[in-house]
């Protein structure tokens, strides 16, 4: 799993606007009791669209005590409607895939979730022109959370086999799992072991019982790396045992253009972001820096 940067205010008022006054329509239309009615002011139902997940929480709460009998729900679950709102509306879900422009899954950061659409005709977009983007994943469940399911920090940017095969029904919660956007000291490294190039084991250096072991846990992350073993790790040792030290450092001198920083060297040899803030960016960055710096190939 991977950190993701912070949207910014801008970014939260651009999808305010394309989420609001879809559920305001929805809450006109829907007869809840006074009390839940009283609740969703418009300003309570922007605070549910876009504020951080610790607050997200509290929401939930709060909400959860006000609800009194399965019709509470179910009325909910109509105005917070994800299934109308995103999942069936191409339009909305895809300006949301472009917002947030996250480029690889966030769980295993191995799978491009590029969001693809041809502009054939710039006047205007029919649903074919909408290829592919980003599955959205809920880290907090829709059953268990149903007036979080259009929430911009509840909406995961993934790959079909993390947020359908792998996570599924599991239940996530703050004090048992990471949340990509709440950084903490929650980390881990991937490393390796072998006996020789054709006995490669990819490991994880993560804290035993700890929130982020739980996570790696959900998405099979050792797992799945390892069947990459023979390809992307055996690449990285070859190239570390075939070539000198200084071997970042031989390519800036034959490019031979000290506008070049070893960052982009990095991106132009390895394919790989280097800033941890830019590993969404491209598939297998995570990985690939924390190797790459086991190997002594480093910045």
């Amino acid at each position: 799993m991977i950190y993701l940067p912070k949207p910014s205010v801008e970014e939260l008022k651009k999808y305010e606007k394309l989420i609001f006054e879809k559920v305001k329509a929805k809450f006109l239309k829907t007869n809840l009791r006074k009390e839940l009615r009283e609740y969703f002011t418009d300003s309570k139902i922007i605070e549910i669209l876009i504020s951080p997940p610790s607050t997200l929480n509290l929401f939930n709460g709060e909400v959860f005590r006000l609800i009194k009998c399965k019709k509470d729900k179910e009325r909910l679950e109509k105005i917070f409607d994800y299934e109308g709102i995103i999942s069936k509306s191409k339009p909305t879900s895809y300006d949301i895939a472009q917002l947030m422009n996250r480029k690889t899954c966030t769980y295993c950061n191995r799978n491009y979730t590029l969001t693809v659409i041809n502009f054939r005709n710039k006047k205007r977009l029919n649903d074919a022109d909408r290829i592919s983007r980003p599955q959205f994943d809920h880290w907090f469940s829709q059953k268990d959370h149903p007036i979080l399911a259009l929430s911009y920090y509840n909406l995961i940017p993934s790959c079909s086999i993390c947020n359908s095969t792998l996570k599924g029904d599991t239940k996530f919660e703050l004090l048992k799992h990471v949340h990509p956007y709440i950084y903490e000291n929650e980390t881990f490294e991937f490393s390796f072991s072998y006996e020789n190039v054709d006995k490669l084991k990819v490991k994880l250096n993560v804290e035993t019982d700890s929130k982020m072991e739980n996570t790696l846990k959900v998405f099979e992350i050792e797992k799945i790396y390892n069947a990459h073993a023979d390809l992307e790790l055996k690449d990285l040792i070859d190239l570390r045992e075939k070539y000198a030290e200084n071997y970042i450092e031989s390519i800036i001198s034959l490019l031979n253009d000290k506008s070049i920083t070893k960052e982009e060297i990095f991106r132009m040899v390895f394919s790989v972001e280097h800033k941890e803030e830019n590993f969404h960016k491209r598939p297998f960055s995570k990985f690939k820096t924390d190797i790459l710096k086991e190997l002594n190939i480093d910045i």
